[in-house]
């Protein structure tokens, strides 16, 4: 025991790490014992998996292990905190491939309801060996989530939406084009924003719950759906601006 405390904290000193973890008690004994930096020897991939959620959104926003891991946060020893059902070889477990769009519903169920009516969903729950559909995670990550972008979408569609497999392969152009037109959008909004706060309040506020529903519009992962809903909410944006635009210029 002496020399493997020894060794870690040598490792410690070489990368640039502090000596000792943090005696700070949470009160939370799943992040108590994981927040150790002995796993970053004894256990590389756990001690990553740890500082993932701790950078996270999930981590920011107080979403601990049992939220989505189940556990009890309240045992002592490992062997009560990790009840039989976060068990590897566990398919009832909350983190299982599965499993994992329900145990994200539970916050994010608008997503959910969306996504359980899409091809992707009933791909993953086919009852032969083709349960291949992609869930949160696939697109996602994560602990360390990511929300997708213009310079990422098309890489991600990809993985399943290529030359390679016939699927669709148009899918991840169309899905980066559609998200630069969001950006667009959102252009646009903060400029009809600064420039006409006052009597744009009520255009904006549906424009918001617009975007909100697109949003959800997404994870029915209906390609000709989500550009009908796009291309109108453009066209909007642009006349609003357009608008805004001719109120402000002085008239002669």
């Amino acid at each position: 025991m002496f020399k493997r405390r020894h060794f870690i904290v040598f490792v410690a000193c070489l990368i640039g790490l502090p000596l000792f973890s943090q005696t700070t008690v949470t009160g939370d004994s799943c992040i108590d014992c994981h927040k150790s930096e002995d796993f970053l020897v004894t256990d590389k991939k756990l001690y990553d998996y740890f500082q993932d959620w701790r950078a996270s959104i999930h981590g920011q926003e107080d979403i601990v292990c049992v939220d989505c891991h189940g556990g009890n946060a309240k045992a002592k020893d490992k062997e009560a905190a990790h009840v039989s059902r976060m068990s590897p070889d566990s398919k009832s477990r909350s983190v299982d491939f599965q499993n994992i769009p329900d145990t994200c519903g539970t916050c994010h169920d608008d997503l959910l309801q969306a996504y359980i009516k899409s091809n992707h969903y009933q791909h993953l729950t086919k009852k032969d060996a083709d349960r291949r559909g992609p869930n949160c995670v696939t697109c996602h990550g994560s602990l360390n989530s990511r929300k997708l972008n213009v310079n990422t979408v098309a890489e991600v569609c990809e993985q399943c939406h290529n030359e390679e497999s016939e699927n669709a392969p148009e899918i991840p152009n169309k899905a980066m084009v559609l998200l630069n037109d969001l950006n667009t959008i959102s252009g646009y909004r903060r400029f009809i924003e600064r420039r006409d706060p006052v009597e744009s309040k009520l255009f904006l506020r549906n424009l918001d719950r617009n975007l909100g529903e697109l949003s959800t519009t997404w994870h029915l992962f209906d390609i000709e759906k989500i550009e009908t809903s796009t291309s109108q909410l453009l066209k909007e944006v642009k006349s609003k601006r357009k608008a805004v635009l001719k109120k402000s210029i002085p008239k002669k």
